[in-house]
């Protein structure tokens, strides 16, 4: 059985500060950006997203990587993580608040956002504590040997340390702006090139393609031809960087055979030529040509250049009627 992924969208959010400061700067579309940011971090492992992924996302989402990164950076509703082997990364304070109500969810590698630290020099033990959405208070513990435990009590004033928790955050430096210029993580060699066969491989999202891009069985007779193609655009255009999974290639590709597009255009000029010299080498498949010349003959007899192709292997040329003769 499949589980779909989900958290809880409270209401009470709208009036969040930072939260209109976004509608009254971006509009709904910002609201928007936001809610679609949350539900991409809830699919990530550790609620976490790399920078080098806000170009690919923008793509999908069709809005600008400028506008992305904004949202992500200016609003303080994000938390910020420092590069590591993986790049820059970012997390949301709301989704870690609704789904950090494990005992033992992670509390490490944050940023100050209001998580109590402490550290016990008697004992060598390593003290965190975080809130849950309910009023919960969860004290974690590490002991020296290295094993954790948890315990819950009751927040008695929830108000009080929500607004100690609101201060320390407004507390907190302002993240460096990072230009969305910045070189993205690399994926790892012909790892894209995977993810456009993987969608390649898939006949109902082919079919799907047919009729979107308008070719129908068309589509189908060339597609060994097609995904040449695509293949070479990516690489042309230094696309390889901004496929980071089979979704992103078929996004991609959607675009590129898109009826009236410049990549289409030039696909079916492609295409068209392409198509142009397999008739025609098909239609002189029973003579042979000059490399050099061009000139044609059959079985060492010429063949005027009017001369239409030859019909079949037992066709013989004919100067006096100027026909072809079985």
């Amino acid at each position: 059985m499949k589980y779909e992924l989900f958290f809880r969208y409270r209401v009470s959010m709208m009036s969040d500060d930072r939260v209109i400061a976004l509608c009254e700067q971006n509009g709904i579309e910002g609201i928007g950006i936001y809610t679609v940011l949350l539900a991409e971090l809830r699919q990530h492992e550790g609620y976490r997203c790399a920078f080098a992924s806000l170009p690919a996302l923008a793509r999908r989402w069709n809005v600008s990587p400028e506008k992305l990164q904004k949202i992500v950076c200016d609003f303080r509703l994000f938390r910020l993580y420092a590069e590591d082997e993986n790049g820059r990364s970012f997390s949301s304070i709301y989704l870690d608040e609704e789904m950090n109500t494990e005992p033992d969810a992670p509390v490490r590698n944050r940023i100050s956002t209001g998580t109590d630290r402490r550290e016990s020099a008697a004992t060598g033990t390593a003290v965190a504590g975080a809130t849950t959405a309910g009023g919960v208070k969860v004290t974690v513990k590490r002991a020296a040997n290295g094993r954790f435990t948890a315990t819950r009590c009751k927040k008695k004033n929830i108000l009080k340390e929500k607004e100690e928790e609101e201060e320390i955050i407004r507390a907190a430096p302002e993240p460096p702006s990072v230009p969305i210029t910045e070189p993205p993580r690399q994926p790892s060699p012909q790892r894209w090139e995977t993810y456009v066969e993987s969608a390649f491989g898939e006949q109902s999202w082919l079919e799907v393609q047919a009729m979107h891009s308008g070719m129908g069985f068309r589509f189908m007779e060339l597609l060994p031809h097609i995904r040449t193609f695509f293949k070479q655009h990516i690489v042309t255009y230094g696309k390889e960087q901004t496929l980071f999974s089979i979704a992103d290639a078929k996004s991609y590709f959607s675009n590129f055979i898109r009826r009236g597009s410049a990549t289409r255009q030039a696909l079916d000029t492609v295409l068209n030529r392409l198509e142009t010299t397999e008739r025609r080498a098909d239609a002189y498949r029973f003579e042979q040509r000059d490399p050099l010349t061009g000139a044609r003959s059959y079985c060492g007899e010429h063949i005027p250049d009017e001369a239409p192709p030859r019909p079949s292997e037992n066709a013989v040329w004919s100067s006096e009627s100027g026909k072809w003769t079985e």
